[in-house]
């Protein structure tokens, strides 16, 4: 007797009984480059997982990849819900279901599944399966086994582990840089743009404007780019200001809640979406993740093991809690150098924090997270004393920072006045380093509030960290009391380095309120005192500060006596600090005793030192000696610059010029802008002002250069002259070596091309590394030498000789003395200036009609060339953008109808959905007669916007045509131009991408009453 049929498909094909994705309800944000990826990785592997953050897009990205690949296979894609499976027991039933199989006898669920996929092409998506990680694994297992012709897509916060698994981590959407004000830097990310998009949902009139830039970018980086959270935050516009979202989001697991309706309960909270994955933890990872929220940002291995461990957690179990946590996606994990380091998304961390908090271990558990880094910032102390000796103590210490503020915190909240003032006296000249005065002098003030009565080591050293502060700052009197009061601690407790440091500070301090006199006796004590120290960097500090009091005193011979023995004393010691700050002070003399070649020489050294090491307060003084040199030696402009430069480095870092040294400087600015004049003083000054602290290291060089002589043309090997070169990049690229097309050499292989323009846009220089983040970003470090290398002798060997390229501490750059053209940055620089100009003359007017005439194209249009390229590319297409509307505007209120007309057909060509551009063209064309064009600009119009957005042109457009091809003598009867047809529509996206620079000119019936 027959059985009862087996497992069958209720229709055919199967395709038409698969279960589609989620319907996409609102257009995915980003992920452009993600999905191209994904599409690679589904084509070579069998198995491709999406992990990550509850939150993170997990779901919304499959269902896209679904979407995009579905027509490469026969069945599918059989999309399979697991979330509100509980028993794992039925995950071969729920698959069945998905696939419209019926159940019939003979065969298991899952063998009949087996059966009828067989080798078909088949994608197969099992969403969310960290709750059934394991029953899903073996599914997988099978299916791979037994279905030749499967592919499996699943989604989890946590890998499946099995063998031939692609494990790939959704990262966060890409966020707008620290700072980010502007309404262009904001909108460049995604996290930006999902934001925006998802608040207009919920507030159609909202949009990002420069009054909401600044908060909406805070608010994106506050919720680490999660989605979900930007998703949920953005709903909260309807009842809340941006200030308000962004000041609640200290409780954003209790703000973020009230999702789409339609969305699963875990999904319509943020709450629900962490309870789900806590839930699924186990006793020991649960415990270790509540722990881990007492850090404030990005954490260590040693920091766990030192702070976590306790109770039910042992020490030995927590890198594999830390690990399995990794793999759930709760925590983050980061390489930095050679070092893992870890972090918690805000998000996640104020969940954890409340089950800390709920816990009863908080306080414990914040008491061993501050003793730990304590403890860290002692062991450093000795190493930094003079600034960042130890540059990598010093970058270790700038990575620990959040946890040692929130330990500093910790002291200061808790009354623990001892180890507030220990932190203190062992980080202040970890403050000196990084330019962190206002900080350092706020923490020490705080730690030795209602010391008085104290007579302890810790009270003694952080008096002398606080006058050392002071006097970084410029208030010599409170310096000296306090290193005074130092002094006399220090001796009593017998701490003799201490007593010497303090009296360096003492004579220093003299020396700067004007005691010189006073000054000599302490700084003579403090050289003898420091002497007698093992530790020898105490000398050069101490004689640092006695060589200015000479120069003060107007014993100049005393002070360089002083100078160099400090100098001489670094270099032996290899104090990197303690050779470039008494360069520097000895470049001074030097220039005050008429030396500029000599003082320029020891300044350079001082400032590269001081660049290397990132002192930020040594690189102050630098620029300042150089800016003096070159204003000696007739290069007013570069001395300006220089200048500005150095006032906005001292503004950063908190530390004002002393009153005497600020009469010096106004003097030598006032003498410069007598030379050059207001207006190009006021140029250089912004454009010193304006430059970043890696291109002032990189042109202080070649500015103090210019100063003294322009450079001749640079020998190359057997002294021939080394050929002009010229690299022409807007448009198609060109690049000519002494006026002839460079051929040849190895010029047809794409990378040495790609690479000579990379280092064109980057003057100041890249590491290795950095270019190959741009060029070859999945490469080992051991590819990246060789890749790197090889593509660096091909250049060098296309262009001539070795010499074009230079090394300079690492970082590969054009050789600066050579002689080259490069059309962008000339474009860039000229047209800037113009456009940085509120009313431009017609000078400069011509002058950027000049600059827009090197723009032959979009850069480097059409070259196959890498992403890095795009940043550059948009910057100077807006460049462009604006100079045509500035000079178009112009050319109207001119009366040059034609040039303006021109103008607006190239700006069109480069952004033709500007609606307010075609009413200025047509207005050109009715002014010069041409009544035709006229309607033809129009038509183009009114074509480009039905096809591109099914919409009419704007009410003010049409009325504008109809009046300028109206005749003269004709009345006004109401009618249109022939085949004008109004829609009542406005083109949205016309509004959006119209770019708004200030306009020069009236609106269109203002420049024009009748044709």
């Amino acid at each position: 007797m027959a059985g009862p049929p087996p497992l069958t498909r209720r229709q055919s094909p199967i395709r038409s009984a698969s279960p589609e994705p989620p319907p996409r309800i609102s257009p995915i944000v980003g992920r452009a480059s993600e999905l191209a990826e994904l599409e690679r990785l589904l084509g070579s592997s069998r198995l491709l997982t999406l992990t990550g953050p509850g939150g993170s897009g997990k779901t919304s990205l499959a269902a896209e990849l679904a979407r995009r690949v579905a027509g490469a296979f026969t069945i599918g894609p059989v999309w399979v819900e697991l979330a509100p499976l509980a028993d794992p027991a039925l995950l071969p039933g729920q698959l069945a279901a998905a696939l419209g199989l019926r159940k019939g006898n003979g065969r298991t669920t899952l063998e009949s599944v087996s059966r009828t996929i067989g080798a078909r092409p088949a994608l197969l998506v099992l969403d969310n399966c960290e709750h059934l990680i394991e029953a899903c694994a073996e599914l997988a297992a099978r299916l791979l086994a037994d279905c030749s012709g499967a592919t499996l897509l699943t989604t989890s916060r946590e890998p499946l582990g099995l063998a031939g698994e692609i494990a790939w981590r959704v990262p966060p959407l890409s966020l707008p840089a620290a700072g980010a004000a502007s309404v262009d830097e904001a909108a460049a990310s995604e996290a930006v743009r999902l934001f925006v998009e998802r608040a207009r949902g919920v507030c159609p009139r909202f949009e990002l404007e420069p009054a909401n830039a600044a908060a909406v970018a805070a608010i994106c980086r506050r919720l680490d780019g999660l989605p979900l959270a930007l998703e949920l935050a953005a709903a909260r516009v309807r009842v809340l200001s941006l200030e308000q979202i962004l000041e609640r989001l200290d409780d954003g697991v209790r703000l973020l809640t009230g999702g789409d309706r339609g969305a699963p309960e875990r999904h319509r909270t943020l709450r629900s979406t962490l309870e789900w994955s806590y839930r699924l933890l186990a006793d020991q990872e649960k415990l270790l993740l509540a722990r881990l929220s007492v850090f404030a940002d990005r954490f260590s291995l040693a920091a766990v093991e030192a702070v976590c461990p306790g109770g039910a957690l042992a020490a030995p179990d927590v890198l594999d809690r830390l690990a399995a946590l990794v793999d759930k996606s709760l925590v983050t994990m980061e390489v930095d150098g050679d070092e893992a380091r870890y972090r918690l998304l805000e998000v996640t961390r104020q969940f954890a924090r409340e089950r800390l908090d709920e816990s009863g271990e908080a306080d414990a558990v914040a008491d061993r997270h501050a003793a730990f880094f304590l403890g860290v910032a002692e062991e450093a102390e000795i190493h930094l004393f003079g600034g960042a000796s130890d540059p990598e103590r010093v970058a270790r210490l700038e990575r620990d920072l959040a946890e040692l503020r929130a330990a500093a915190d910790r002291f200061e909240r808790r009354e623990r006045q001892s180890e507030a003032l220990r932190l203190a006296w062992a980080l202040h000249w970890f403050w000196f380093a990084r330019g962190l005065l206002e900080e350092g002098r706020r923490r020490l003030t705080a730690a030795l509030a209602g010391t008085d009565a104290v007579a302890s080591r810790e009270r003694a050293r952080a008096l002398i960290a606080y006058g050392t502060l002071l006097l970084w700052q410029g208030e010599p009197e409170p310096a000296r009391r306090a290193m005074e009061e130092g002094v006399a601690l220090a001796r009593s407790l017998d701490e003799s380095w201490a007593v010497a440091y303090a009296l360096a500070g003492v004579g220093a301090a003299r020396c700067l309120d004007g005691d010189q006199e006073a000054a000599r006796t302490v700084l003579e004590e403090a050289v003898a005192a420091a002497r007698r120290e093992p530790s020898s960097v105490l000398i050069p500090f101490a004689l640092y500060w006695q060589g200015s009091a000479a120069r003060l005193r107007g014993d100049l011979a005393a002070a360089r006596v002083a100078y160099e023995e400090a100098v001489a004393v670094g270099r032996q010691i290899g104090h990197r600090p303690a050779i470039a700050h008494p360069l520097t002070v000895l470049a001074r003399l030097l220039h005050q005793l008429g030396d500029p070649a000599g003082a320029r020489a020891r300044a350079l050294e001082a400032l590269a030192i001081h660049g290397e090491i990132d002192d930020r307060w040594g690189t102050v003084q630098a620029l300042e000696v150089l800016a003096r040199v070159a204003a000696t030696t007739g290069g007013p402009g570069p001395a300006v610059r220089l200048v500005g430069a150095a006032a906005r480095l001292r503004d950063a870092i908190g530390a004002p010029l002393l009153k005497p040294e600020q009469e010096e400087l106004d003097l030598l600015l006032e003498t410069l802008r007598a030379e050059l004049g207001p207006e190009p003083f006021g140029s250089a000054w912004r454009a010193g002002r304006e430059t970043s602290l890696a291109e002032v290291l990189c042109l202080a060089a070649g500015l103090a250069a210019e100063s003294e002589a322009p450079p001749a043309p640079a020998p190359v090997a057997g002294g021939e002259v080394a050929p002009r070169l010229e690299v022409h990049a807007l448009g198609p690229l060109r690049i000519l070596l002494d006026g002839r097309p460079a051929a040849g050499n190895g010029w047809e292989a794409v990378r040495p091309r790609e690479l000579l323009v990379h280092l064109l846009c980057h003057p100041e220089g890249c590491t290795r590394e950095q270019i190959g983040l741009s060029f070859w970003p999945e490469a080992s470090p051991a590819q990246l030498r060789n890749t790197f290398h090889v593509t660096l002798h091909r250049l060098r060997r296309a262009l001539g000789h070795s010499d074009w390229i230079v090394a300079d501490g690492g970082r590969y750059r054009l050789n600066p003395a050579l002689d080259c053209e490069f059309d962008a940055a000339r474009f860039e620089t000229e047209a800037g200036a113009v456009l940085a100009v509120a009313a431009p003359g017609e000078a400069e007017l011509d002058r950027l009609a000049a600059a827009l005439e090197l723009y032959r194209g979009d850069f480097l249009q059409n070259e196959p060339m890498g992403d890095w390229l795009l940043p550059h590319r948009e910057r100077l297409q807006r460049l462009c953008l604006q100079g045509l509307e500035v000079l178009g505007e112009a050319r109207m209120a001119a009366g040059r109808w034609a040039e303006a007309a021109a103008l607006w057909h190239r700006l069109l060509g480069l952004e033709d959905l500007d609606e307010a551009v075609y009413q200025r063209l047509m207005l050109c064309h009715a002014r010069l007669g041409q009544r035709r064009r006229v309607l033809e600009v129009f038509e183009s119009l009114r074509q480009l916007l039905q096809d591109e957005l099914g919409a009419e042109p704007e009410a003010a457009t049409v009325a504008l045509c109809r009046r300028l091809t109206r005749p003269a003598t004709a009345p006004d009867r109401g009618g249109r131009p022939p085949r004008f047809r109004k829609s009542g529509r406005r083109p949205g996206r016309a509004a959006q991408l119209h770019f708004s620079p200030a306009r020069c000119g009236a609106g269109p019936d203002a420049a024009l009453e009748s044709p």
